[in-house]
């Protein structure tokens, strides 16, 4: 008889003594293979989500179907995050808000590999996965539940029957490096650029493993391997143009940024007098020659004191926008 092989995210399930450490941001490219009668685990470290937080769980799974839809259990109520194949190889998903198996409308050939994509969120103490099935040539589905356990925690990842899984990854980035949005979560799309940002050897992989929260935050906004800075060098009166240019390392051995690869948002505040009320200007960075390490942005006519900066919290939705050219120097 073919067995299930799931998945489950959970805090408190045991795990054998073997099983291989998951790091946050730290991907296991694998494959690791998982056997009726020997389930693959991973022990998941520092994995106690903040609140608004936005997780990441990601991996390719072959799915080995069951001669029997698998069973909505008491194991699966202990787990965040349960996927598992019925006997069509359709994808079902724990969903505690059902009290059973939600249906992807994807559906999986046997031991072909899926990519699968779960945002984890936590608001207001409810955690929630928004999970996308896809695979080259098949369409993508993406459906939501609420995790089944409680707790903003996770402890094991298992991998349950027959099957293969490899590219594991959990991004997870700290609020004090990412702050929530608007919305009262974190950015998706900045929690996976995070990640890439930290493994790249080049970037985030070349900082000090005691480098503080700071200097992460600052270096991801402007996309940097080295302490960044922001320099306005020049401002044209006449034109109402300001120049800014981007720099990382320390004096004497600085490199210029592209500032149209920035992960942050380019803001201008203006004012017309010191400490009078401020403006605060988005800037979006129009693409421009491969070589252009300067930004030109206009800056409101009145404006006689002006502080530029790259952050990670862009300004409020409602703000005036500019549009930065980048030029060569």
């Amino acid at each position: 008889m073919n067995r299930m092989f799931w998945m489950v995210a959970a805090a408190g399930l045991a795990v054998c003594a073997q099983a291989v450490t998951l790091q946050a941001n730290k991907p296991l490219p694998g494959p690791y293979a998982s056997q009726a009668d020997a389930p693959q685990s991973f022990v998941v470290e520092a994995a106690q989500l903040e609140a608004s937080s936005t997780a990441i769980f990601s991996a390719a799974l072959a799915f080995t179907l069951p001669s029997e839809t698998p069973v909505y259990d008491s194991a699966v109520k202990q787990s965040k995050l349960a996927i598992v194949a019925d006997t069509t190889g359709e994808l079902l998903v724990a969903d505690a808000e059902t009290q059973g198996w939600k249906r992807s409308g994807y559906v999986a050939a046997a031991n072909v590999p899926v990519n699968v994509r779960a945002v984890g969120r936590l608001a207001s103490g409810t955690l929630t996965f928004t999970v996308t099935f896809s695979a080259e040539g098949t369409e993508p589905k993406t459906l939501t539940v609420r995790a089944p356990a409680s707790g903003a925690g996770f402890s094991a990842l298992t991998f349950e029957g027959e099957g293969t899984a490899q590219d594991i990854t959990l991004a997870r980035v700290s609020e004090s490096i990412l702050p929530s949005e608007e919305n009262g979560t974190q950015n998706e799309a900045a929690v996976a650029h995070y990640v890439a940002w930290l493994n790249d050897a080049q970037k985030g992989g070349a900082f000090a493993a005691d480098a503080s929260g700071e200097l992460l935050q600052n270096a991801f906004a402007m996309n940097a391997g080295a302490a960044p800075a922001l320099a306005i060098t020049a401002f044209d009166p006449a034109s109402g143009l300001l120049t800014v240019k981007g720099l990382a390392g320390a004096d004497g051995a600085q490199t210029a940024l592209d500032l149209k690869k920035i992960y942050g948002t380019l803001t201008l505040i203006t004012a017309q007098t010191l400490g009078g009320e401020q403006t605060v200007t988005r800037v979006n960075i129009a693409s421009g020659a491969d070589d252009a390490q300067l930004v030109r942005v206009p800056v409101p006519e009145d404006a006689r004191f002006i502080k530029a900066s790259v952050s990670v919290t862009p300004p409020p939705s409602g703000a005036p926008v500019a549009e930065g050219t980048p030029v060569t120097e």
